[in-house]
């Protein structure tokens, strides 16, 4: 039984009375609700869409009880899904329909009119509006369909989804998931990582577009617990969802979310005692995630680190095992150690393509296992620089393990900049500003430069807003040449509001923040710019 949606059909034998999904509006559906909303759906695609083994089916909508019932329909009826960003812009949209070959869309309102004008879409079916946080007009569209199926057969190999990445260096790639990644992650979580059981309770606030929203479906229903279906990060709410539901489980959290709760006002006497949580994010100062650990286990919570990607999931490169009590030992600012249930990790020279075997000593970090995807959809040469003919998956970030065989992750491969001659890595600018007290955010990038070719621009969000960008540039420009070499300290500073980051919250956009200095070149000069004080000249 290779479809992972059998999954479902035997949680509702075994459970067919207990509490599967509590959607946004916080109705509750019962295991026998779940499964049989996701055969009516699998019934409905069959019956008048025409939908068969292999076709792609994308559904656009908000977090709801039918976001989590429409993929395992999909699955059923062994047809492959991609949730679509509904934030992206329709172009985006359209280039990723167009990429997956999707005939048939479930599309909320918002979006039902644009997405229906697509000439390679024959079928969309319109379903609740965003806004109303619901997608419960689905019902109307499959109330007439059987509440039975035949679960269509699928091995290791076959499709079971399509996940784009944010594409942030380039066009978003459809990363493959089959029945056979999906399913040798997530026995491996929920049984020897997290030992999830019925009496888990996940609290769901990642969108069903995102990697950890397909998780969270996935690990929720396997273990038989119960999902709490949030629309979206909204920290008062997620504070509501707390205390009403006393969840066990959060999969996973960023340390924004965890900074939102941190000062929120019921932060003093929320209880978290009992909730397993996986922290994930770029690298950062080992002193913020000391301190956001221990609040976290002074409210009882149980914070674990671990490291992955889209092309990893449900599950990942690395973890510090709660199951085992390992993520008591694991240090906070490390990404644990490889999760050997899945795979095996390396790190790689960059310039040498030799794996270094001594700790300390950074490289590139390399990964396959069981959870590795076979690639991207369409995109053979994209596939072929990302996984070498050994198997192995070039990440593009840059690691280190310790003596004791834990992984750090400090930087990414491709955030370096070549200044003078010199390789300067931006991840360790980024470490070195968010550790000021000044800088809420910070991110740095490229700039032309005059003498050496680039240079760092920094790009920092002030804790106080009465702080001029020149004044800034004067206290963190001290600050810098005290922290790090004369020569790597940035030589342009940018005053902003935001620092654009990917969905969830972990990756810089660099792009987006190069596109502000186009067409700008710094002086052969000593001085350290602001970008106000170039446009004024």
């Amino acid at each position: 039984m290779t479809n992972i949606a059998w999954q479902l059909h035997r949680a509702a034998d075994e459970y067919p009375d207990k509490v599967a999904i509590v959607g946004p509006e916080e109705r509750k559906y019962t295991y026998r609700e779940f499964d049989r909303a996701a055969s009516r759906i699998a019934n409905m695609l069959r019956e008048e869409y025409g939908v068969t083994e292999d076709d792609v089916v994308a559904g656009i909508m908000p977090n709801s009880f039918w976001s989590v019932a429409f993929m395992f329909g999909v699955m059923k009826a062994g047809a492959v899904f991609t949730l679509e960003n509904y934030t992206l812009k329709e172009t985006v949209i359209r280039g990723n329909l167009d990429n997956a070959d999707v005939r048939v869309v479930i599309a909320n309102e918002d979006v039902f009119e644009g997405v229906a004008r697509f000439e390679s879409v024959e079928s969309v079916t319109q379903t609740a509006s965003y806004s109303s946080g619901d997608s419960s007009g689905f019902l109307d569209a499959v109330r007439d369909h059987s509440p039975e199926t035949e679960i269509v057969p699928r091995r290791r190999e076959h499709l079971a989804g399509l996940n784009y990445t944010s594409g942030t260096t380039g066009p978003p790639k459809a990363v493959k998931l089959t029945h056979g990644t999906l399913s040798s992650s997530v026995r491996a979580t929920v049984h020897a990582y997290h030992d999830l059981t019925p009496e888990d309770r996940n609290v769901l606030f990642l969108p069903m577009y995102h990697t950890g929203g397909i998780s969270s479906a996935l690990y929720a229903t396997w273990s038989r617990g119960m999902l709490v279906v949030a629309d979206g990060w909204d920290v008062d709410n997620i504070v509501h969802l707390v205390e009403e539901y006393d969840p066990t489980w959060f999969y996973y959290i960023v340390p924004t979310m965890i900074r939102d709760l941190m000062n929120h006002d019921r932060w003093d006497d929320l209880d978290m005692e009992g909730i397993k949580m996986q922290v994930a994010g770029s690298p950062g100062p080992s002193e913020m995630f000391e301190t956001m650990f221990d609040a976290l286990r002074s409210k009882g919570a149980r914070p674990s680190v671990s490291y992955g990607m889209t092309e990893t999931m449900p599950m990942g490169v690395t973890i510090a095992p709660i199951a085992q009590d390992e993520d008591l030992d694991a240090p906070v600012d490390s990404a644990g150690r490889p999760a050997r249930e899945l795979g095996e990790v390396k790190i790689v020279g960059l310039h040498t393509g030799e794996e270094i075997t001594d700790p300390g000593e950074e490289g590139e970090v390399y990964f396959r296992g069981d959870n590795l995807t076979p690639g991207y959809l369409n995109e053979p040469e994209r596939t072929a620089e990302a996984i070498d003919e050994d198997g192995w998956f070039h990440t593009d970030d840059l690691g280190y393990f310790d003596e004791d065989g834990y992984l750090y992750i400090s930087g990414r491969a491709d955030d370096m900049i070549i200044s003078g001659g010199e390789k300067l890595s931006l991840a360790e600018l980024d470490d070195a500003l968010l550790k000021h007290d000044s800088v809420g955010d910070a991110g740095t990038v490229g700039v032309a430069h005059e003498r050496f070719g680039a240079a760092p621009a920094a790009f920092v969000v002030p804790k106080d807003d009465s702080m001029t960008e020149a004044e800034l540039r004067d206290v963190l420009d001290e600050y810098m040449l005290e922290e790090l070499a004369r020569w790597k300290r940035p030589r342009l500073y940018v005053r902003t509001d935001e620092i654009p980051r990917t969905h969830s919250k972990k990756t810089k956009i660099a792009p987006e923040l190069e596109s502000r200095l186009e067409g700008i070149t710094l002086p052969d000069a000593k001085r350290v710019s602001t970008l106000g004080g170039l446009r004024n000249q």
